[in-house]
Order: structure tokens, then C-alpha cells, then sequence
């Protein structure tokens, strides 16, 4: 029996870093690790790593699949939306995938911690795509992403972010999380709470410039200036101090979207 966890990061000790990965005894995905690591060793090459998206052969052919599927929903009325939370975003193909699919309808939200040379609200090219950057005590390292895919929602955790060295010169593995449990834990327990903050977030606006939340308190449900950490919220909910019952909802938008239908209902 195989017993693997792709989505591993090797970090420098003490550093406070959240990572996702996947424990698992599924053979399919056990196999593909062990050839993926006998690609990292040059003892022999696959043509597919399937069901593995493995940079830098396929992973940013397939993200790219992905995004055009969710546009090809959205020009057939079927619901649409992408959520991706990375810690950068410059790869033009990509760019230029999400750019194409706003135009035709699909509702786009991004959490990237660092650079993003996308320019999100421009009329006509980006209406439809939010980004925001959420930075506190940890060192974040979870790249998640969501595809409505009609109302079939799909769950991804990889480890490379949306930039050119990451998905073509570096080896990464992206991976369809197909567990409904577990997609409804990864929604409780990141998308939710960093949709949801209000006290580190920072929105960018087509210019470039990025404005703190509460100069964009339109974008979000801020009443009587409340105001949500969501990486303080987490370590209060390690330590058994809050629940994740008590997370803000996410915005209407995506609600609307479908973003907490089907697999991704919080539980």
C-alpha cells in the first residue's frame, strides 16, 4: 500500500506557514507520485502524470483548460464563477485566460498575496474580477482553486502559484481534490474566513494601487465597523477559542455564483 501527500512545500523551521496537502491511499494518485518523483530523479519520464496536473509539463495547459471551460459555462448560461487564491499572479496566458473570461460573463475572485499584474475592473476587459491581497503573521503557502464548472463545483490545491517560473521552469503538482468533506473543509477553513476579513485585506483597483478595506468598505459587509482577522480568527479556532461556525458570510456575489452550493456548502 502507497501512502502519499502531494501539495508538500519545504520550509525553513519556525515558520508560521499554512500548507495544504493531501494524505492519501488512493492508487491512482499514489501512483503518479511515485512516478512524478522518479521524473524528479531522471530515472524515467511519463507522458501523463494523470490524475496529477504536473508543471512543467502540463499543469499551466491544463489551469488554462480549466478557465476556457468556465467561460464555455458562462456563454451557454450555465453558472460560472473561478476562485483562486495564490500568492502571486503574472503569467500573461493566464492573465489573459481570466481577462477573456470575465468578458463573457464569469464572476472572478482572487486572493494573491503578492505581485498580481492582472488589473482587475477595467470596463470591457476585467468587470467582472475582484482581487484582493490578505497579509498577516503568516507566511502563506496554501494555492487553492475553485471552478463552478455548470454547478459541478471543483475543488484544486497545488503548490505553484499563477507566475512563468512556477509553471513552466520549476516542478509542481496541482491535484483535483474530489472528497466532498474535504472541499467543505477547505472552504470553512480558508476560502470563507479570507473572503470574509476585513482587517488585513487590501483591494486593487484598475490603476494599481491597492486601497486598505476600510476605504473600500462598499466591497465588503462591514456594519458598525466590525472588523474580522481571519489569520488571528484561525489561531483562535486552533486553540479552541472560536468556532468555524461563526466565520462572516461571504459576499453576495458569490453566493449568487454558487461558490457555497454543492461541494463547497460550509458545514
Amino acid at each position: 500500500m502507497r501512502i502519499s501527500a502531494p501539495g508538500i512545500t519545504i520550509l525553513p523551521p519556525r515558520a508560521l506557514t499554512p500548507i495544504l496537502s493531501l494524505l492519501t491511499t488512493d492508487a491512482h494518485i499514489t501512483a503518479s507520485v511515485h512516478h512524478v518523483f522518479n521524473y524528479l530523479t531522471a530515472y524515467s519520464e511519463r507522458a501523463t502524470y494523470s490524475p496529477l496536473f504536473v508543471a512543467p509539463l502540463n499543469l499551466g495547459k491544463s489551469c488554462l483548460t480549466l478557465i476556457h471551460r468556465e467561460a464555455a459555462h458562462a456563454r451557454a448560461g450555465r453558472p460560472a464563477f473561478i476562485f483562486a487564491k495564490v500568492n502571486a499572479l503574472l503569467d500573461e496566458r493566464i492573465i489573459e485566460a481570466l481577462y477573456r473570461a470575465s468578458q463573457v460573463g464569469v464572476q472572478i475572485e482572487l486572493v494573491v498575496r503578492g505581485a498580481c499584474a492582472l488589473r482587475p475592473g477595467l470596463r470591457g476587459i476585467s468587470s467582472r474580477i475582484r482581487v484582493r491581497s490578505v497579509i498577516g503573521r503568516f507566511l502563506e503557502h496554501s494555492r487553492v482553486f475553485v471552478f463552478g464548472n455548470g454547478g459541478k463545483t471543483e475543488t484544486y490545491l497545488g503548490s505553484a502559484d499563477w507566475m512563468h517560473r512556477n509553471i513552466y521552469e520549476r516542478v509542481e503538482v496541482m491535484f483535483h481534490l474530489r472528497d466532498p468533506e474535504l472541499a467543505r473543509q477547505i472552504f470553512a477553513e480558508v476560502i470563507q474566513p479570507y473572503l470574509a476579513d476585513t482587517a488585513k485585506t487590501r483591494f486593487l483597483l484598475p490603476d494599481g494601487k491597492y486601497i486598505r478595506s476600510r476605504e473600500a468598505a462598499k466591497l465588503l459587509h462591514m456594519r458598525n465597523g466590525f472588523v474580522f482577522n481571519a489569520q488571528e480568527f484561525l489561531i483562535g479556532v486552533a486553540e479552541g477559542r472560536d468556532s468555524l461556525q461563526t466565520v462572516p458570510a461571504v459576499e453576495r456575489p458569490f453566493k449568487a455564483a454558487g461558490l457555497v452550493a454543492g461541494a463547497l456548502k460550509p458545514v
